[in-house]
């Protein structure tokens, strides 16, 4: 336990508990807590909780809680609970709660679409709970509360209360309390009480307190 490596083709096959490793290929397929790799290639195949990785490729495949990678391509397909995900293309279709995905250089410029897309199957398709996207055509379909969508065209189309959407054409159909939109083409139409809604084309039809347009 407590493993610290630092250099190209580090490798710590029989840590367990605390391993940090640091350059390119570092292996620590035995790590089972609190694993933390920098570099291209990490492998912590067998990661359970508090796993984290900066660059991309990397594979988080058990990890089953507080997940976290940036740099995209990550495999954290066992994660459940606190898995976040920055840079793209990253497995999380596992995880339920407190889900989080940015996709780097998604729409810098209006216009420019080119970048990452935070869409279901690139980020996760069973989050519940807590889910919070930011890019380019973000969804969260499952999402039922405390939902935050940030990029074009961002669609919550389950969530149905504490619902936050900002972006271009951003609709929330199913969101019935504490709704607020920002941006061009702001639909709340199932929104009934605290609704705001910001930018062009704002309709709040079925609000009846609280309502807020500008």
């Amino acid at each position: 336990q407590n493993c610290t490596l630092y250099g190209a083709r580090c490798s710590a096959p029989n840590c367990t508990n605390k391993c940090y490793g640091i350059g390119a290929n570092t292996q620590i397929p035995s790590c089972t807590e609190e694993c933390s790799c920098t570099g291209a290639g990490c492998n912590m195949p067998s990661c359970t909780k508090n796993c984290k990785s900066y660059t991309s490729g990397t594979d988080m495949s058990s990890c089953t809680e507080d997940c976290h990678c940036t740099g995209g391509n990550c495999d954290m397909s066992s994660c459940t609970d606190n898995c976040s995900c920055t840079g793209g293309n990253c497995d999380m279709s596992s995880c339920t709660d407190n889900c989080g995905s940015i996709i780097d250089d998604s729409w810098k410029y209006f216009g420019d679409y080119s970048g990452g897309s935070c869409s279901d199957h690139k980020g996760y398709t069973s989050c519940t709970s807590n889910c919070a996207l930011s890019g380019y055509m973000c969804k969260a379909p499952n999402c039922a509360s405390y939902c935050t969508s940030s990029g074009y065209q961002s669609p919550l189309p389950a969530c149905t209360k504490n619902c936050q959407t900002t972006g271009y054409e951003s609709k929330m159909p199913l969101c019935t309390k504490n709704c607020l939109t920002t941006g061009y083409k702001s639909p709340l139409p199932a929104c009934t009480e605290n609704c705001e809604c910001t930018g062009f084309g704002c309709n709040m039809p079925l609000c009846t307190k609280n309502c807020l347009t500008t």
